[in-house]
């Protein structure tokens, strides 16, 4: 692949990933992404598995990106604002990270282990889940830094902190501590999806949240729901 001049890899990639879908579907690693992300088309999670094998491998690439809202999330950054980007599970969501590595920006990642950021050889900062992560990234949002988390919550606990909604793609549950925390710290809020568009390239829709981030949230989601 790295003979391959660099801006034609991400649509070689693309193109592979289809072509050898059939092979890809039956690895474990497949296997595992697909019951991770249950929003996500088959034809994303065979895209990131290509894509993550390209990373790797140390094989650099560019993809075409089409971050919405960029320019709010610009003005939040400028204004030295802690940002908290909330998510579930979607694979190309990974692309967010590319995006604020391209305007040299690391974000802080809720994550057991760092997150590598697609096509390059760096990856992010970690926040691991533990009693204190979440006084860790009250810290860091008002220090101005941007906070990235995932929000989906596969556990059987009960506790006043799960939300619960029906979405097109079955029953999902969120933790809402977070949003709840980066609110009261005054940090501008984003919820982010991210899929593969008609052109082939990668939309990442950033929407910023308003006075009542819970429940613009759980609304975010249903709409985005299409796996």
């Amino acid at each position: 692949m790295r003979i391959i001049p660099r801006r034609y890899r991400f649509a070689l990639a693309s193109v592979a990933s289809i072509a050898l879908r059939p092979l890809v579907r039956r690895s474990s690693t497949f296997q595992l992404q697909r019951d991770s992300y249950r929003m996500d088309t088959e034809r994303e999670v065979a895209l990131l598995h290509a894509l993550k094998s390209m990373t790797n491998a140390g094989t650099r690439f560019d993809a075409p990106l089409t971050v919405v809202n960029a320019d709010k999330l610009a003005e939040a950054i400028d204004a030295g604002r802690g940002v908290f980007i909330a998510t579930m599970h979607m694979v190309l969501n990974a692309f967010v990270l590319r995006h604020l590595y391209n305007i040299e920006i690391i974000p802080y990642v809720f994550a057991n282990t760092p997150i590598s950021i697609l096509g390059t050889p760096h990856v992010t900062h970690m926040i691991a889940p533990t009693p204190g992560s979440v006084m860790e990234a009250r810290r860091l949002l008002r220090e101005g830094e941007i906070v990235v988390a995932m929000l989906d919550e596969a556990g059987a606990d009960d506790s006043g902190r799960i939300v619960s909604f029906d979405t097109p793609v079955g029953p999902l549950r969120i933790r809402e501590t977070l949003l709840h925390l980066a609110h009261r710290c005054g940090a501008a809020i984003f919820f982010l999806s991210s899929y593969q568009n008609d052109e082939g390239g990668i939309t990442a829709d950033l929407q910023p949240a308003g006075e009542a981030p819970v429940e613009e949230f759980v609304a975010f989601v249903r709409g985005h729901a299409r796996g």
